[in-house]
């Protein structure tokens, strides 16, 4: 791919093209559904979707991972779907609160990669030693339930 740079915070968005020079920032509170969301992880697939992983929630409760997929309409980036990590309720992870996720720690790192071939992102959540499987439905630009997980 290699046509553009990006950045995804909690306060914007940048896309930089690198062929037109073209830069488009979005603020971060006319995107994210949460304004608690805290980017960890980001991939862009081919056709500009966009697939951000990081955590919802406050430091005096729970963070809990959470992904969004975007689409892009002229230079607005919008969210078409959310997708939370539940673990099974006898799960060691369910008893995880990350409560100090807004604290950059290695144990919070998180990681996305999209497969454009079959329409897939896996996304990587450190904390609880766990890789998660979602398939895309490109027409409506939405996660496809049930997730296929591995702990």
């Amino acid at each position: 791919m290699g046509q553009y740079a990006y950045a995804f915070a909690q306060s914007f968005l940048v896309l930089y093209n690198l062929e037109t020079d073209n830069v488009s920032i979005q603020l971060g509170n006319l995107t994210w559904p949460d304004s608690s969301f805290l980017p960890r992880a980001v991939d862009i697939n081919q056709d500009l979707l966009v697939v951000v992983l990081g955590y919802v929630g406050n430091s005096s409760s729970k963070f809990t991972p959470c992904a969004y997929l975007l689409s892009r309409s002229g230079s607005n980036w919008t969210v078409t779907d959310t997708w939370a990590y539940m673990p099974p309720s006898t799960s060691w992870q369910a008893s995880l609160t990350n409560w100090d996720a807004d604290t950059y720690s290695a144990k919070y790192d998180m990681s996305v990669s999209f497969n454009d071939v079959n329409s897939q992102v896996l996304l990587g959540i450190q904390i609880a030693n766990t890789f998660v499987l979602l398939d895309i439905d490109q027409a409506s630009k939405k996660f496809l339930l049930p997730s296929q997980s591995l702990s």
